[in-house]
C-alpha cells in the first residue's frame, strides 16, 4: 500500500486482537496489543515499528537472545518479531526460547528480502510466519491478528486443560497480565540503563 493510501485506512473495519484477549475483553482490544521485537540492526525494524504503531501495536525492543529469555520468563508477550541473525544466536534460538516457556507464544521471523527457501525453513521449524519489507498496513495487520489469535487459542486450550485436571495455571489474563509485563519492561529498562552507566568510561581524568 502506498503512502497516499495510508490516510484512508479504516482501522475499525479490521479488528486487531489484543495480546492477552479473553472473552469479555472486547472493549480493551485496541489498547492491549504488545509485541516484542528482537533485533540488533535498525532496518528493517524501524519501518516495521512505524507500521506496527500505525496499527496501534505497542512495541518493545531487545537486542539478544539473553535479553529475550530474561523478559519472556516473566512477561510472556505472545507476539515476538525476531531478526534472522542476532549477536548471540539466531531466529532458531528465539524459537527454542519460545518453545521452552510454559505459555504459548507466536514467533514471526523478519527477513530483509523475500526468500522462499528461508520461508519454508522458518515454517518447518515452527515459526508463525516469515515477513519482509515493505510492511504494508493491511497485510501486516492480518498477520498480527492471526498471530494473536493463535497465541490466544493455544493459551485458552492450555488453561482449559489445567482446569479440567483441577490444577492451577499461570496463563496470563488480560489487562492485569499486560500491566505486569509493562512493569517488567520498565524495570528491565532501568537495569539496562544502570549497567550501561556503570560500564561507561569516566569523564574524570
Amino acid at each position: 500500500m502506498g503512502n497516499s493510501e495510508r490516510g484512508s485506512i479504516k482501522r475499525d473495519s479490521t479488528v486487531v486482537v489484543p495480546v492477552w484477549w479473553l472473552p469479555g475483553q472486547e472493549a480493551n482490544m485496541r489498547k492491549n496489543l504488545l509485541a516484542l521485537l528482537v533485533h540488533g540492526h535498525p532496518e528493517p525494524f524501524e519501518s516495521l515499528t512505524r507500521t506496527l504503531r500505525d496499527l496501534s501495536v505497542e512495541t518493545y525492543s531487545v537486542e539478544s537472545c539473553k535479553e529475550t529469555e530474561d523478559l519472556i520468563s516473566h512477561g510472556k508477550p505472545p507476539i515476538i518479531f525476531t531478526e534472522e541473525s542476532l549477536v548471540d544466536g539466531s531466529w532458531v534460538s528465539i524459537l527454542n526460547i519460545a518453545d521452552s516457556t510454559d505459555v504459548p507464544l507466536s514467533v514471526i521471523v523478519v527477513g530483509d528480502v523475500p526468500d522462499i527457501h528461508q520461508y519454508l525453513s522458518v515454517m518447518e521449524r515452527g515459526a508463525f510466519d516469515f515477513v519482509t519489507p515493505p510492511f504494508e498496513h493491511e497485510p501486516l495487520n492480518f498477520v498480527i491478528r492471526s498471530a494473536a489469535l493463535d497465541a490466544y487459542r493455544r493459551r485458552q486450550a492450555l488453561k482449559n486443560y489445567f482446569a479440567a485436571r483441577g490444577e492451577p495455571t499461570l496463563v496470563p489474563e488480560s489487562v492485569q497480565a499486560l500491566a505486569r509485563c509493562r512493569l517488567l519492561l520498565s524495570r528491565f529498562d532501568l537495569e539496562r540503563s544502570t549497567r550501561c552507566n556503570a560500564n561507561a568510561p569516566s569523564k574524570n581524568h
